[in-house]
Formats: structure tokens, sequence, C-alpha cells
């Protein structure tokens, strides 16, 4: 519990994690990805969501060619941060719904193994075709619904954020200032 603390507020994540973050967060609470896309408004939904954004973000900070423009060390340490804050915030939130001390680490190792298979699914899929994206979003972000409708508004908007991030600078990023696009709700699926 202690050690908790320690690291809680006196280790600082690093540069720009913080805010990059919170960019993050405000921008998976979006209504539209909940009331038009389909995605579960829920614990699990949200979480999904925040962790599609942060597993956006990482990629584009790590990526050389096609990813945010800035000096690799700095990238490779904002990545890291903004994971760790993420589960850090995990943690913090399951404590505050009242989830015991023993209990938490349980859940901690489900979210986290949730969060890895996401990543590595969606890794092997942002390259590929539309098709495979759907099908990624509609098995990790639409798995407790039985309507994955929305799917291909959701690949779309990765996509369209793909393209975002790769114009940023590393310092609009680690400012907070993640240039995420408007969902596109207006584009029903064919």
């Amino acid at each position: 519990m202690i050690r908790r603390f320690l690291n809680r507020f006196l280790a600082r994540p690093g540069a720009g994690a913080e805010a990059a973050y919170a960019a993050i967060v405000a921008q998976a609470r979006q209504p539209a990805f909940y009331a038009h896309m389909g995605v579960a408004d829920s614990h699990a939904g949200r979480f999904r969501m925040i962790a599609l954004h942060v597993i956006l973000l990482m990629e584009a900070l790590l990526d050389d060619d096609a990813g945010v423009r800035g000096a690799r060390p700095a990238r490779e340490e904002l990545a890291r941060a903004v994971q760790e804050l993420m589960f850090d915030e995990l943690d913090a939130s399951l404590r505050e719904m009242g989830v015991s001390d023993l209990a938490v680490p349980k859940r901690m190792r489900r979210l986290a193994d949730a969060f890895y298979a996401q990543h590595a699914a969606l890794r092997t899929t942002l390259a590929a075709d539309e098709a495979a994206l759907r099908q990624a979003l509609r098995e990790h972000i639409y798995a407790e619904t039985d309507d994955a409708s929305g799917a291909g508004m959701l690949a779309r908007y990765v996509v369209e954020a793909q393209r975002a991030l790769a114009q940023a600078a590393f310092s609009q990023v680690a400012a907070g200032h993640i240039p995420w696009p408007a969902p596109d709700v207006e584009r029903k699926d064919a």
C-alpha cells in the first residue's frame, strides 16, 4: 500500500504522459463511439476504447516511418509512460470502486491480458486491409455485444486516427494536443 502511494505521487511518469493520457481518455469518452458505433457503454467497453487509443498512440510513437515525428528515445519514453499511467489509473479505479486488495491483482492481470491481446491483434491488422481491421475490432472492441454493426465506422475512424497521428509532432502530442479525428457517424456501413 505504501509502495503504491509512493509510486503514484513521487515517481512522475515521463514528460507529457499525463497530458497525453488525459487527451486519450477524453477522446475515448466521445459519445459517438457508444451511441452511434455500438461500443458497449460499460466499464469493459470504456476500457476497450481507452486501450484502443493508447494502442494507436503507442504504435504511432514507435513507428519510425509513419508515426509521430520526434526523437526516437523521447517517443519510446512517452509510449512506455502512457501505458504505465493507464495501468496505474486502472488500478486506482478498481480500488475506488471497492474491489478488495486481494482481488485487484487478479483483475489487473485480466485487464493486462485483454490489453496485450488487443494490442497484438491490432498491431497485425493496422497495416492490413480494412476487412482484417474490422474483424479485429469485432473480436476485441465488440466482444461483449451481439451487434458489431458499427465496426466499419470504427475501422474508418482508426485509419483516420493513424493518418492524423502520422502528421503530429512529438511536442504537440506530449502537450496533450493529440489530433484525434472526429468520429464519422454520417457514413453508414454498406
